[in-house]
């Protein structure tokens, strides 16, 4: 750890995702060198993926039948992606939802092999009987679950600036996030439903909001998601400004 954060110290320029990210290592900001920078998504790659593949398409080769409502949480089986707590969530709103259309977990990113914290989110899944919850395993394409999903799920407990919610808001799906770190950075409470970390009450009366107003067809809040981010995270925006950084600290380095 000294040695981390002797180098942040000494390098000549540090550059973090989130504004978040650069208060939690102020003390160590001693030349004024942090710099926040965004991270991006490729807008222009979500929407040619969009044009070339249909979403109806999608979900029957997923076995997602055309009634059904689908949530999805795209990301690595580890835990502080807070699967558990999402898992305990799709509980309560199972038990609290009613007259609902038939609900789809797609939980994808299953890792292959012994994997004990995969092992514990199986357990739990198989802890509610009667609940369709998919483990997914890793996938070489993502993209297809969120085009084939309805709402998107993000449950981390610490995420500094997770690509996955960027993806879900440009593909157009309801976004329920924790407010952890850099997130609220990217969507604000008008743009996504968002929660705190570790709660799972509070995880299910979101998700629930989510299915009421998918279910309304009210699309305000994936609306300004997407907007949000094209408008300033989209990569062709944002990796000329970490360019011109990179020239910047070479110049000044050089002189």
């Amino acid at each position: 750890l000294f040695r981390v954060q002797q180098a942040m110290v000494m390098a000549d320029r540090v550059v973090v995702t989130a504004a978040d990210g650069q208060r939690a290592h102020a003390s160590l900001n001693r030349r004024g060198h942090f710099r926040a920078l965004p991270g991006w998504v490729d807008v222009a790659e979500i929407q040619a993926y969009l044009s070339e593949h249909d979403r109806t398409a999608q979900r029957q080769a997923l076995n997602l039948a055309p009634e059904t409502v689908t949530f999805a949480h795209i990301g690595s089986f580890i835990p502080r992606k807070g699967l558990h707590v999402l898992i305990a969530a799709i509980r309560l709103l199972l038990n609290n939802t009613q007259d609902a259309p038939p609900l789809v977990f797609l939980l994808v990113g299953a890792g292959t092999g012994p994997d004990p914290y995969a092992d514990l989110v199986r357990h739990a899944v198989a802890d509610i009987p009667g609940a369709d919850i998919r483990i997914v395993p890793q996938s070489p394409d993502p993209y297809r679950y969120f085009q084939a999903a309805d709402l998107f799920v993000c449950a981390s407990l610490e995420d500094v600036f997770p690509r996955v919610v960027l993806e879900a808001a440009v593909f157009g799906r309801a976004v329920v996030t924790t407010n952890v770190h850099g997130i609220p950075e990217m969507l604000g409470p008008s743009d996504a439903w968002l929660v705190p970390p570790d709660n799972a009450p509070r995880l299910a009366a979101a998700m629930g909001a989510a299915l009421v107003a998918h279910m309304r067809g009210d699309t305000t809040r994936t609306r300004r998601a997407q907007r949000r981010v094209t408008r300033h995270f989209d990569s062709a925006i944002m990796l000329p400004h970490h360019a011109e950084l990179i020239r910047a600290a070479a110049t000044e380095h050089s002189a």
